[in-house]
C-alpha cells in the first residue's frame, strides 16, 4: 500500500471515531437508516475463534473496512464490547461507503 493510501485511511479512521458527543448521537439517530441499508453478514465459528475479542481487527482484515466503525458495528448488533464478539451469527456490519456519506451528511448539517 502507497503512503498516501496509508495517509488516507488513517484519517478516514479517525475522522469515523467514536467522539462520545454529537457523532455519536447522529449514528444512533441513525440506526434504522443504517440497518435499512446494510445486507447481513453470516460469521461462521471459524472466524468467530481467529477473531474471538477483536472485532476491530475482523473489519479491517476479513471485511476490509477501514474506517473506525467497530462501534458503530457493535451499535447494530446490541454489543457492549470486544468481549462480547464471541459468538457466530448473522452481524449487521455496514460499509465504509455507507458510513462515509452519513459522515458527510453529518458535516454538512454541523457546519450551518
Amino acid at each position: 500500500m502507497s503512503l498516501s493510501k496509508l495517509i488516507d485511511a488513517e484519517i478516514k479512521r479517525q475522522t469515523m471515531a467514536d467522539d462520545q458527543g454529537e457523532w455519536r448521537q447522529y449514528i444512533l439517530d441513525h440506526l434504522d437508516y443504517i440497518t435499512a441499508r446494510t445486507r447481513p453478514s453470516e460469521i461462521d465459528i471459524l472466524l468467530i475463534n481467529e477473531y474471538r475479542y477483536d472485532l476491530d481487527s475482523f473489519l479491517k482484515e476479513k471485511m476490509s473496512i477501514q474506517g473506525d466503525i467497530a462501534w458503530i458495528v457493535l451499535l447494530l448488533n446490541n454489543l457492549t464490547c470486544d468481549f462480547e464478539f464471541t459468538e457466530p451469527g448473522v452481524f449487521i456490519i455496514p460499509s465504509d461507503e455507507l458510513i462515509s456519506q452519513l459522515y458527510h451528511s453529518y458535516s454538512t448539517v454541523k457546519e450551518r
